[in-house]
């Protein structure tokens, strides 16, 4: 009871200040029960009520976005306080803030003890350039994990493994808007193909023109290559070959793997690893989004083989650790009718497959046969969207045909960094100790200041180095 008649008396306090209220000593409760409205109902502690504090914020609120008279036109902050937010753009509600709102002038600093103060209901739990949502000064931007507003327009953002994309329109992490990124191109492809054999020339030869009729896609990955330790290192024209995987088990002019980079995309693709037992390799492509995974896997047709299945789950947990997505192709050799429809019935590694996908989030995403009747040659994705898949006629018409995915990702522009190696093996030491003793230091060094000296010291050392020493 004592808790309870001394939130009354905040209450009575509150009431008798407000603007037209009599100051005589008649008690507001003649006309007016708090306890009958559900505005001013009393929390049992003797606390505000959520609608208090909700109104309590909400003048806050105004008075922070209120416009400063010492500002010029074109940098106002907009003001939510008076006549409310830009039209197509929808009110928060008091007791739902919008999330991580923050002033432009306080970049990055809209954390514990931002401008908002210490209140979580005027914090909101954001921070600026966060996952939780901006609010950039002199334009409308609100973001978050599904969508944006900018300037009144709703764009969807896309993004694979349901990690966001970044995108230019909105601050980077470190709360600092910076020049975009220059980008080769809004998508890479992947074009797999299962040759049967390309260790003729007349193979390569075909399979080089079906490029060049393809318009050279990013990546080519070929499985069953049939390449053997013998075979001359050579590549297709305008590609880098970025690994290779022979046949280490059984015939070795049988199987094998190889990927294949276009030149102008060679540096955003890394080879990382190959199976130890299985025919498989796995790569990083670079996207603007983050790392890619890419896995290329030739499996031979054992019918109730499920070890490789097993060993593939097991390094795509280990490979995709560090990615926002995962890409895999290559020639499985699986049946299962019910999943990829064109199949010569169920098969036990078809189940397996199907199972490992559905754990992993991955989807199927061929759409018809690749080698007469049935489908092989598959492309597994966990993009969330823009994954576009093609078949393309092999190089003969009694052997596998190709399939083309475009993937709906930015590439940043990648340039090669070229840095100076001394061979130290063939360095002439005794020079070196000549020329060094017959430098007047001292003379050198009194006659500049600190910064100078050592500026002067460190170039002619490298300037005696680069005399002596080779570089390659």
């Amino acid at each position: 009871m004592a808790t309870t008649r001394a939130g009354t008396s905040r209450v009575t306090a509150a009431l008798s200040a407000r603007p037209g209220s009599s100051s005589s000593s008649a008690s507001p409760f003649s006309t007016f029960s708090p306890l009958s409205s559900p505005d001013f109902r009393l929390h049992r502690r003797g606390k505000r009520s959520v609608a208090a504090r909700s109104r309590r914020t909400s003048a806050r609120l105004a008075r922070l976005w209120e416009p400063d008279d010492s500002e010029t036109e074109s940098h106002k902050i907009p003001s939510f306080g008076q006549a409310g937010p830009p039209a197509g753009l929808e009110t928060a509600s008091p007791e739902i803030p919008i999330s991580g709102q923050a002033s432009a002038t306080n970049t990055g600093r809209s954390g514990a003890h931002g401008p908002l103060g210490d209140d979580p209901l005027l914090r909101g739990g954001g921070s600026h350039g966060g996952a939780g949502g901006t609010l950039l000064k002199g334009q409308t931007v609100v973001e978050s994990c599904s969508s944006r507003v900018v300037n009144e327009e709703v764009v969807a953002s896309e993004s694979p493994n349901g990690v966001r994309l970044r995108d230019n329109s909105s601050p980077s992490r470190s709360g600092q808007s910076g020049p975009p990124t220059p980008s080769i191109s809004d998508t890479f492809s992947v074009f797999h193909l299962n040759p049967q054999g390309i260790g003729t020339e007349a193979k390569r030869a075909e399979f080089d023109a079906l490029l060049q009729q393809i318009q050279q896609p990013s990546v080519v990955a070929v499985t069953e290559t049939w390449l053997t330790r013998k075979t001359k290192e050579w590549t297709f024209s305008g590609y880098t070959r970025v690994s290779r995987l022979d046949r280490r088990v059984g015939r070795p002019d049988r199987g094998g793997i190889a990927v294949f980079v276009r030149d102008d995309f060679r540096e955003n693709v890394v080879h990382i690893g190959d199976s130890p037992v299985d025919e498989r390799s796995w790569h990083i492509v670079h996207c603007d989004c983050g790392p890619v995974l890419l896995c290329v896997w030739y499996r031979p047709p054992n019918r109730g083989e499920l070890d490789s299945i097993r060993r593939f789950d097991s390094e795509l947990e280990m490979y995709s650790a560090n990615t926002v997505a995962t890409l895999a192709v290559g020639d499985f050799n699986v049946h299962n009718v019910e999943w990829l429809r064109f199949s010569n019935g169920e098969s036990e590694e078809g189940t397996a497959l199907e199972h490992v996908c559905s754990q992993r989030g991955l989807r199927q995403h061929v759409k018809g046969p690749t080698r007469g009747d049935y489908l092989l040659d598959l492309v597994l994705s966990n993009f969330a969207s823009g994954v576009r898949c093609k078949v393309i006629p092999g190089i003969r018409e009694d052997d596998h045909d190709g399939v083309l995915a475009t993937i709906s990702v930015s590439i940043p522009a990648a340039c090669p960094v070229r840095r100076q190696v001394y061979d130290f093996r063939k360095a002439n030491w005794e020079r070196l100790k000549r020329l060094l003793a017959q430098t007047s230091w001292g003379d050198e060094i009194r006659t500049r200041s600190a910064d100078g000296a050592a500026a002067w010291v460190t170039s002619k050392v490298l300037a005696l180095v680069d005399d002596c020493v080779p570089s390659k």
